[in-house]
């Protein structure tokens, strides 16, 4: 499982669960935070309106453990579209 929560909110943005790791799992997670959520909790039963879940848009950042797939070229792509990516050094 690999999820996105908002720090101030703590507020789930997205999420992806899956048996794929690494940059798999990323892309799926930003597809994940950019959808529909009505849509998407609809394909599970789930009946709800978007003042239950109204999140839609990528964060200004991304605070990451550094692993493998966060400091990748891939996912560092993101800052081409504005987003600040913090990868935080082991502890």
């Amino acid at each position: 499982m690999t999820a996105c929560v908002d720090a101030y909110s703590s507020m789930c943005l997205g999420y992806s669960i899956g048996f794929e790791g690494g940059i798999k799992s990323l892309q799926k997670l930003v597809d994940n935070i950019v959808s529909n959520k009505v849509e998407l909790c609809k394909k599970f039963g789930i009946g709800i309106n978007n003042d239950d879940w109204n999140c839609t848009k990528l964060p200004h950042k991304f605070i990451t453990d550094k692993g493998r797939e966060y400091i990748g070229e891939s996912f560092s792509q993101l800052t081409d579209l504005g987003i600040e990516i913090l990868n935080l050094e082991p502890f």
